[in-house]
């Protein structure tokens, strides 16, 4: 873990510095009073988080609850393996009840509380322990016990929900988290068509720039919608392209972030460590 944190932080800081060049430069949208706190991963844990990349908040709140993963994992591993699948669900379906009961998409506020800040993202958190818990040296196939079968009923059910209600989806994205139980249930075995697919090596190269995509996406795409709404582009076909050569620039942009920031970055430590062990 203190790897892959010492990996992203680096990008993090090199994304927001792009973003608050590109959003200062076209002044299409605020660089955000909390931009400061994000630089120290801290602005999600007051409502007034925005920064000048949007899409880093998930950094802020990662650190909070990977600083919380150690008490986490003592108490929900004291939870019987054969009731860690059901406690995961009955969590699931709590939160997404609870979104659907607070939300309001004209209270900022609360959009932050239940979608962005720490307090509630701890939630699908702990579902995410759970379920490690849970697949660890599990298989779909085994005689587990038959909470597993009732587990795939109830991920079902909560599916056709999601398909069929539009009320469901005021539940501000928690919505997907029992599609993805169900996925990460079907790839337990190793051998489903799912665990193969994650296994394949292209697919696996592609996962390692998947952070740093999501990360320089937003600031990119900022600059991609002003410059459209400068030109007043309107011609579908031309924004359809405009829009592919950014998914490609940004693809190309992550792939030398991962290269020239992620892993110099470590290159750097590891040299720096040898230095310090030699003098």
């Amino acid at each position: 873990m203190s790897k892959k944190i010492k990996r992203i932080i680096p990008t993090h800081w090199f994304c927001l510095i792009i973003g608050m060049y590109l959003i200062g430069l076209h002044k299409s949208t605020s660089i955000g009073v909390s931009t400061p706190l994000s630089f120290l991963c801290l602005n999600t844990l007051i409502p007034r988080w925005g920064c000048a990349n949007l899409a880093s908040w998930t950094i802020s709140t990662l650190m909070v609850l990977y600083v919380l993963t150690p008490v986490l994992i003592k108490y929900l591993s004291k939870i019987p393996k054969h009731w860690l699948l059901f406690t995961a669900l009955v969590i699931a379906a709590l939160s997404m009840l609870l979104n659907m009961t607070l939300y309001d998409p004209k209270n900022e506020t609360m959009f932050w509380f239940l979608y962005i800040s720490p307090y509630f993202r701890i939630v699908t958190y702990s579902i995410g322990i759970l379920l490690g818990l849970y697949v660890k040296g599990a298989s779909i196939h085994s005689k587990d016990s038959i909470s597993l079968k009732i587990s795939l009923i109830e991920i079902a059910f909560y599916i056709l929900m999601g398909m069929f209600i539009y009320e469901f989806h005021k539940v501000t994205g928690y919505w997907y988290t029992i599609p993805i139980i169900l996925l990460i249930l079907l790839s337990v075995n190793g051998s489903g068509i799912i665990s193969h697919l994650l296994k394949e090596k292209h697919v696996v190269r592609l996962a390692k720039y998947s952070f740093s995509f999501y990360l320089i996406h937003y600031p990119i795409l900022i600059t991609v919608r002003y410059i459209i709404e400068k030109l007043e582009i309107t011609n579908s076909t031309i924004i359809l392209l405009i829009l592919l050569v950014s998914l490609i620039s940004i693809f190309i942009v992550a792939v030398l972030m991962y290269h020239f920031i992620e892993n110099k970055f470590i290159n750097i430590q590891i040299q720096f460590k040898r230095i310090v062990i030699i003098c």
